[in-house]
């Protein structure tokens, strides 16, 4: 299961090209971490949606 890191990359300010790599790696990885969760949903893992949280609409 891919789980999200709670913190954030911090930048220095100095060194900006190890932290523009670091950067490209963090998007990379979350662009991996997404396709995984996205491309794993379905009725299985997905057990309730709240409408008052995500405003879904049922008209059938």
């Amino acid at each position: 299961m891919a789980l999200f890191r709670t913190s954030t990359l911090k930048v220095d300010y100095i060194d900006t090209n190890t932290d523009i790599s670091r950067i490209v790696n963090f998007i990379n990885s979350l662009q991996d971490q997404l396709d995984y969760v996205l491309s794993n949903l379905d009725s299985n893992n997905v057990t309730e949606i709240d409408a008052r949280v995500t405003n879904i609409v049922n008209n059938g």
